[in-house]
């Protein structure tokens, strides 16, 4: 089994609106998955399905 240990390179995030009370939900999706670098993006949407936050992460992975 291969082990390989992960560094963030790059994180963004941005908050676009707030939840007061109610569940939240996220949605994450991989853009990019390469050997040595991944690419994920996630959206967080408040109780009215709004979104509420948007965040991109670039991690290096060490093999």
């Amino acid at each position: 089994m291969l082990r390989a240990d992960i560094t963030t390179i790059e994180l963004k995030t941005n908050l676009v609106g707030t939840a007061g009370e109610g569940r939240i939900r996220a949605e994450c999706v991989g853009e990019h998955l390469g050997r040595t670098t991944h690419v994920w993006s996630a959206t967080v949407f408040g109780p009215d399905d709004k979104r509420i936050a948007l965040f991109r992460c670039t991690r290096l992975i060490l093999w």
